[in-house]
């Protein structure tokens, strides 16, 4: 992956972050109602978090899916803070499996870059025999 590409992908990991964190502390009564379902919600956000921050880190995937258990921790925590808002360990839990299944989508989609990089062998067929 170019250089360029990389630090698009992380300005929009981190964009994304700052995001998830704002919505995720904003007083419930000013959010519209989405029909999806909170534990839903929860695992998109943060799948695609984690799907951005595995693909675009130089470093672990393992990292990024820690560090997005770390943040979804801390913002449950800050929501006892927040109007409307109570820390929740299910919401918790959904945010490791989004982050989980994210990670996982980036491990996949990095070994098939690495994969599609490696020059392939040549066949017996192409040396005439």
């Amino acid at each position: 992956m170019s250089p360029l590409i990389r630090r698009l992908l992380r300005a929009a990991f981190y964009l994304a972050s700052v995001l998830v964190g704002a919505l995720s502390l904003t007083p419930s009564t000013t959010l519209p109602p989405v029909s999806i379902g909170d534990k839903a919600e929860h695992v998109i956000a943060y799948a695609l978090l984690g799907l951005l921050g595995g693909i675009s880190s130089e470093r672990s995937v393992v990292r990024t899916a820690f560090g997005l258990a770390a943040f979804g921790i801390a913002i449950e925590l800050l929501q006892a803070f927040s109007p409307g808002r109570s820390p929740d360990v299910f919401d918790v839990l959904a945010d490791i499996v989004g982050a989980c299944i994210g990670c996982g989508g980036a491990i996949a989609l990095r070994r098939m870059a690495l994969t599609a990089d490696r020059p392939r062998a040549a066949s017996s067929d192409a040396d005439g025999i």
